[in-house]
């Protein structure tokens, strides 16, 4: 069994003082300060919505569209392949090297 090295073990112990003060201190990782500048406008309340909602929604939108295009096209090429010769010339299937 081998022991991590220092650096390993630093990080580790950064990373829990870091969730500890976070913890410790909810207030003060609730927003940043450009988020809470406009508390009572409404407006600008409600444009940090919809930009975070665009932030959330495209990239989903966007890795969906692609999941969906990979499904589309694997099933296309599974029918395909299903039928590999359904191009090919009349009695195309019976011809065999023995038979020329």
């Amino acid at each position: 069994m081998s022991i991590p090295r220092p650096s390993a073990w630093l990080g580790v112990a950064f990373a829990a003082a870091l969730a500890a003060a976070l913890a410790a201190a909810p207030e003060a990782a609730s927003a940043c300060a450009s988020c809470v500048s406009g508390a009572g406008d409404e407006p600008t309340q409600t444009a940090y919505r919809v930009g975070a909602l665009m932030f959330t929604v495209l990239p989903l939108a966007f890795l969906g569209g692609f999941v969906w295009w990979i499904v589309r096209r694997s099933r296309a090429l599974a029918a395909q392949e299903a039928q590999p010769l359904a191009g090919a010339p009349r009695g195309a299937l019976l011809r065999t090297s023995s038979s020329r």
